[in-house]
């Protein structure tokens, strides 16, 4: 099992571990998500961030950066949790969640800049 050596990784990492430990204690029925950037309507955090970096028009050095990172769609997101409630097979597993197409940072502000 991999473990995160970043401390914002490693309370995540903890975290889990903490509820797989409740879990097999009570029998409380767990599920893991695990998300990464998720866009759609009312979305903060990193995302809100971008936009309003690209509204300021704050120059931002990412021609150069060819990265590529997973993204959700809020609605999708949405949809998983809400499987989770239900699935009798969901509980005691962990859950990597993206849609199917991995984009750059640099795309993605590209994005947000041409639909504002």
């Amino acid at each position: 099992s991999f473990i995160p050596d970043d401390p914002y990784g490693l309370s995540k990492y903890e975290a889990e571990q903490g509820l797989k430990k409740l879990a097999d204690e009570t029998g409380l029925e767990v599920v893991i998500i695990r998300p990464p950037l998720v866009y759609g309507e009312g979305v903060k955090a990193n995302f809100l961030s971008m936009i309003q970096w690209v509204e300021k028009g704050i120059p931002l050095p990412l021609g150069l950066i060819h990265n590529k990172r997973s993204l959700v769609y809020l609605g999708n997101l949405v949809d998983l949790i809400m499987n989770c409630c239900t699935h009798i097979k969901a509980p005691g597993n962990t859950f990597l969640v993206s849609d199917d197409l991995d984009v750059s940072t640099t795309e993605i502000l590209k994005t947000i800049a041409n639909s504002l």
